[in-house]
Order: C-alpha cells, then sequence, then structure tokens
C-alpha cells in the first residue's frame, strides 16, 4: 500500500475547508479503467500528487458540525493498493469490451460504511493498481461529494 499526498502548496492553501451543499447522496463512484501496457508506480504516484495539488479537496475529510456539511481540507495521504496478476491477461477476468461489468470490486476498494467516513478518517479517494500480463487496470472509487 502506497500513500500519496498532495504536492504543497496546494491550490486552496489559504482555506481550511470547502461546504458542500445539504443534498448529500452517500455513495462511492467506482470505476475501472484498463490500459494496454504497464505503467509506472512512481510516475503515477507523482501524477497523483500534482492532481491532488489542484483539487485539494478530494485529499480532505468529510465533517457534519451543527447540521453544516463540508470537506476539511487535510491534505490526508490517498492510499494507491498495487496488486500483480502478471501470469494473466485481463482479458481472462473482464467480460468483452463492454463499458459497464457486473462486478469488478476485486479490482477496486470494498464498500466503506458511513460511519467511518463522516468525521472519520476515511479517506475520500481511493486508487488500485493492477497488473496483468499486458495490462494495467486503475480502480478508482471516491466518495460522490468530490463531484458537487
Amino acid at each position: 500500500m502506497h500513500l500519496v499526498s498532495p504536492k504543497l502548496p496546494t491550490v486552496l492553501h489559504h482555506q481550511t475547508a470547502v461546504n458542500l451543499a445539504y443534498d448529500l447522496w452517500f455513495y462511492d463512484a467506482n470505476g475501472v479503467y484498463v490500459l494496454p501496457g504497464t505503467i509506472d508506480v512512481e510516475k503515477f504516484k507523482n501524477a497523483l500528487s500534482n492532481t491532488l495539488q489542484l483539487y485539494p479537496h478530494a485529499a480532505g475529510q468529510l465533517r457534519c458540525q451543527d447540521g453544516r456539511w463540508f470537506i476539511e481540507l487535510t491534505n490526508t495521504p490517498v492510499p494507491v493498493d498495487v496488486s500483480y496478476v502478471e501470469e494473466k491477461s485481463s482479458s481472462s477476468i473482464l467480460q468483452d469490451d463492454w463499458v459497464w461489468q457486473k462486478n469488478l470490486t476485486f479490482l477496486s476498494f470494498p464498500q466503506r460504511t458511513h460511519a467511518s467516513l463522516i468525521n472519520g478518517t476515511e479517506p475520500l479517494l481511493r486508487c488500485q493498481l493492477t497488473f496483468f500480463l499486458e495490462e494495467t487496470c486503475i480502480g478508482i472509487s471516491w466518495h460522490h461529494i468530490l463531484g458537487q
């Protein structure tokens, strides 16, 4: 497991929080992207760190205080899990070239509880890299609130 922090200073370094709308949806949006070849883990981590510098709320913590919802800008490291299945091709697991697959949870993080996320320490963004014989799968799990 790697932990990737935003490159500092972030674009919001003068702020401590980002206020949110009251109509929150509490679920994770998961996606798996398949790339040909093998990506460099260190370059991926560097690119993620640079991206978090521009979007520091993705490295924040979800808070509710006195009915006010906000993302505290904590610069919490984003976990990047790396696994290797190099003896198989991703096509042995993935179904055709469909955008939507029934169950790709083994390529992304498991679902989490709301209790561990609200006023907790659970990250809003998580990544998983799975290396196959000739492809790299990037699993991304981000809390829906990041899209608001």
